[in-house]
């Protein structure tokens, strides 16, 4: 409650999760992504702000929205994005890393998590349900909770019947979604 939330790559299945829950949570979010017009579904989703990081300095467009510092940064993306967040982190402030969907991998500087106490961890979350199920069984009753409250809305962008997965698969690597994608059995 009451932090500020950067999602980088926030136009995808899990960023637009990561938007509703972070909001739900009461945090103020600024969504990051490549493309215009899904970040403005961003915004129907509960983010505070957008920056088109294809089109702008990512710490240029904090110091114009006038927040210097950033509490949590969840990034799908990697690359000079995720050096940029680290850079604007608060004292104790926490990057999770959940991929790298620029195709780079990040070299963190250890001193800019040293010189503001803040830490950097990873997120893999299908290994985390295997090594951790009752942990997992606890996030999504408190995510129940979250949905019976009308605090988050999930949707889908696309449904695809199975036999049409590779329809699928094309869809999303042309980067045509916003949110998830789903195949349907039957």
């Amino acid at each position: 409650r009451g932090e500020i939330c950067i999602i980088l790559g926030a136009t995808g299945g899990v960023g637009i999760a990561a938007i509703e829950i972070a909001k739900a949570l009461g945090a103020k979010v600024i969504a990051c992504g490549g493309d215009d017009n899904k970040l403005k579904g961003c915004i129907k989703k509960g983010a505070d702000y957008v920056i088109n990081y294809k089109k702008n300095i990512l710490r240029n467009e904090l110091t114009r929205i006038n927040i210097k510092e950033i509490n949590v940064v969840i990034d799908m993306i990697g690359g000079q994005y995720s050096l940029d967040s680290v850079k604007s982190l608060k004292w104790n402030g926490r990057l999770i890393i959940v991929g790298f969907a620029s195709g780079t991998i990040p070299d963190i500087p250890a001193n800019r998590l040293l010189l503001k106490n803040a830490s950097a961890m990873g997120l893999y979350w299908g290994e985390l349900a295997y090594r951790k199920p009752k942990e997992i069984k606890k996030d999504f009753l408190k995510l129940g909770i979250l949905y019976k409250k009308k605090l988050i809305k999930p949707s889908n962008h696309k449904i695809f019947k199975l036999r049409n997965a590779s329809n699928a698969l094309n869809y999303l690597l042309e980067r045509k979604n916003i949110g998830k994608i789903v195949l349907q059995v039957n």
